[in-house]
């Protein structure tokens, strides 16, 4: 069964195709008028009635006209499905893998608390003793003294480093909180002070020195850069592109007194040149390399009278100064809260080191009671029934391999407990305590009775549909035993809980919703009122044709639902519902119409002094009680009109 549908609000307009209701409120109209005049003229000159027909009258009335549908639908009791369950059920293992050394049981039988089902051999297990008696040795050597060699546990030297700790943060505290000045402490730090400032005056006695120095070094800079600037120009000469005939040239230089008719004896031009190149390059080389020596020389003057010397004296005399401030001011309120501080610190770590003490001594009892378990289990490891019950499943065979997984499955199937599932809609049709019957698909003679003890307080949702579980105890007046999962059909009793099933075609989809109000006609022809509390969402297949709507119907009055229970399931009954309607109309009986020759309608109104009165009007909405909606200037609510 599908979801129930969201209640929609109705209105004035139908729900039905409009041009099927013109069609019918037409056909209705005519055969209505014919079956009661004759056709005449708008003037009135022919009546169907004669003088001595007395007439019969209906008033003109302001009512509310409805248009109703029926349909058949049946009466059914809160029926739903249900599967046979334990009352409680547990899978069994061993605690590791192993051969299946004895299976004491088979599926079906039944065994009691206590009872043995199983055992294994494991080699498993050894390990397991041994792992267990590697980590208690572990445990006790953290916080057992007398296990270890050196008569101590490692929590106890934590412990007692700790309190050390706390000890010396202690003392520093004390010492600052107590502080007094020392006369000894005083005059050594004076006499530093002494020193320092002895050391800083010949610092800065050697600093001027240094400033001296400095300047000679610096003269013979200048004087080395303008004899390497004469030993380049010399060079430069020497070396002059224009001058290179004279290497080439041999013929002999004169002396000043020679020339003319005095042959010149000198050397020759290019011995000449190359002796001058010569001298040039050995000049230059000499004047870079004195300017080289004289630089190094300022930079030896320069580093060796810097401000280091004086700076450092400076640094170790203001050392002293301040040590001395320092030894006759006392500790200072942020180094005692710093000690303060150490102290709580050393405090935490004590108290931390004594609870991780604490804590290792639960993991050597935990480490004993591992080993206990252990031993337990290579001493056989054993399945024992923990309740009574009836063996469901077993999961392996005699000398097979097993692992932890679940290997016997026992279940208590001494009250037989049905998990019944009902559609969402008849969530307050079901409580605690209700009744309930019973047939098995299995056992298709045999009736069975029993109780609701359990009524989910959520809904199951399975495959988009949502269902009440509700758990049911059967009665024990079938001595026998009922296999678990067997399926059966499922009646909630009670005088209130019976519902109507209301069959739509395909075409009426949509003609119904969940809230609309609905009026059952029982086979005695008595009516009660009724409300849609389920429209399927999709159709349901049936055998017998195209699928259709299965909509459910509830009494709305419990006590006239208490009247139903003497009918059966399956009983038909008329389901009459409102498919359109209008408000504070005009209205008169159909039959009360006149056709018109030319066309149109008319009705017959009563003078009461005379001859009736023809008066055209607009027929309109047309009732199921055979009232039609009229509209005329000149007929009034109140006038009496002709009926046939």
């Amino acid at each position: 069964m599908s979801d129930p549908a969201t209640p929609s609000n109705r209105n004035s307009e139908s729900r039905r195709r409009p041009w099927i209701w013109t069609g019918l409120i037409g056909l209705v109209i005519v055969a209505a008028v014919l079956a009661a005049v004759v056709l005449r003229p708008q003037d009135g000159s022919f009546s169907g009635a004669t003088e001595a027909d007395p007439p019969n009258l209906a008033e003109v009335v302001i009512t509310d006209l409805t248009q109703e549908e029926t349909f058949n639908g049946k009466l059914e009791s809160i029926r739903g499905s249900g599967t046979l369950i334990p009352v409680s059920q547990i899978d069994l293992n061993f605690p590791y893998p192993g051969t299946v050394a004895e299976l004491l049981v088979q599926v079906g039988q039944k065994v009691k608390a206590g009872d043995v089902l199983a055992r294994i051999n494991s080699v498993a297990a050894l390990n397991a003793v041994t792992t267990a008696e590697l980590q208690l040795a572990q445990a006790a050597m953290q916080t057992d003294a007398t296990t270890t060699q050196s008569g101590t546990s490692f929590d106890e030297i934590s412990v007692a480093q700790e309190q050390i700790n706390l000890n010396v943060a202690q003392q520093a505290l004390d010492n600052l909180a107590n502080w007094e000045p020392d006369a000894d402490d005083i005059a050594l730090l004076e006499a530093n002070v002494a020193a320092a400032e002895a050391v800083y005056d010949a610092a800065l006695g050697q600093k001027a020195a240094g400033s001296n120095y400095i300047a000679v070094s610096n003269i013979n800079v200048a004087q080395a850069e303008r004899q390497l600037a004469n030993a380049q120009a010399a060079y430069d000469t020497a070396f002059e592109p224009a001058r290179e005939w004279e290497l080439w040239f041999d013929e002999p230089t004169c002396y000043p007194h020679e020339g003319d008719s005095i042959p010149c004896t000198g050397p020759a031009f290019s011995e000449r040149m190359a002796n001058e190149r010569e001298g040039a390059t050995v000049s230059l080389q000499y004047a870079q390399e004195n300017l080289r020596i004289a630089q190094l020389n300022y930079n030896a003057s320069v580093a060796n009278s810097s401000n280091s010397g004086s700076a450092s004296a400076e640094s170790q005399l203001l050392s002293a100064e301040q040590a001395l401030a320092t030894a006759l001011a006392g500790p200072t309120h942020a180094q005692i809260a710093a000690a303060e501080t150490a102290v709580q610190q050393a405090e935490l770590y004590l108290q931390q080191a004594q609870l991780n003490q604490e804590a290792q001594e639960l993991g050597l009892a935990l480490a004993e009671l591992n080993l206990a378990v252990a031993q337990d289990s290579l001493a056989g490891a054993t399945i024992i029934a923990p309740m009574d019950g009836t063996v469901m499943s077993i999961h392996g065979h005699l000398g097979g391999q097993v692992g932890t997984a679940p290997f016997i499955t026992l279940a208590d199937l001494s009250q037989p407990t049905l998990e019944i599932f009902l559609d969402e809609t008849n969530l307050d049709k079901v409580a605690v305590g209700s009744a309930v019957e019973v047939l098995f698909s299995a056992l298709p003679t045999e009736f069975f009775t029993g109780t609701v003890v359990q009524v989910d307080p959520q809904l199951i949702d399975s495959d988009g549909l949502s269902f009440v579980r509700a758990l049911a105890q059967l009665d024990s007046s079938h001595n026998q035993t009922l296999p678990a999962g067997l399926n059966a059909d499922v009646n909630v009793v009670g005088l209130s809980n019976r519902i109507v099933r209301v069959i739509l075609p395909l075409d009426d989809e949509g003609l119904l919703a969940v809230g609309d109000p609905v009026t059952v006609e029982l086979p005695d022809l008595s009516e009660v009122s009724g409300t849609v509390v389920f429209v399927p969402q999709a159709p349901t297949p049936s055998n017998y044709g195209p699928p259709v709507f299965e909509v459910l119907v509830e009494i709305d009055d419990p006590a006239a639902a208490a009247g139903l229970a003497e009918l059966s399931d399956e009983t038909s009954v008329d389901v009459i519902f409102i498919v359109d309607a209008v408000d504070d109309v005009m209205a008169i009986p159909v039959s009360a119409l006149v056709a018109l020759l030319e066309g149109g309608y008319a009705v017959e109104v009563d003078t009461a002094i005379g001859a009736p009165r023809l008066v055209a009007v607009e027929v309109g909405f047309f009732g199921s009680n055979n009232m039609i909606a009229v509209t005329s200037d000149a007929l009034q609510p109140g006038d009496q009109v002709l009926v046939p």
